[in-house]
């Protein structure tokens, strides 16, 4: 398997993590989100992000959330992890 498919696999996508979010979402809504990132970073095997660009939502409950904020989260997500993938190897 050559490098770019490789990078491709542990790129996080935030489809995903959306999808994800969803499920919770509607499986346990009185969860905060904080802690159903904490699960989902857990699944997917990815460091917790910072909550600086959503801390006004990460203590509400996650069944509060309008599906704009959750794809906001999510596109955060994913923006933070591919920022340290490229932070971690600047010559790429």
């Amino acid at each position: 398997m050559d490098r770019s498919k490789v990078d491709r696999l542990s790129e996080v996508d935030a489809d995903r993590v959306l999808r994800r979010l969803t499920t919770i979402q509607y499986l346990r809504p009185h969860q905060a989100l904080a802690d159903a990132l904490v699960q989902v970073c857990a699944i997917e095997g990815i460091t917790q992000p910072s909550f600086d660009s959503f801390a006004e939502l990460a203590e509400l409950p996650i069944g509060r959330l309008t599906r704009a904020q959750v794809c906001h989260v999510a596109r955060c997500i994913a923006f933070e992890r591919q920022a340290r993938l490229q932070f971690q190897r600047p010559g790429v």
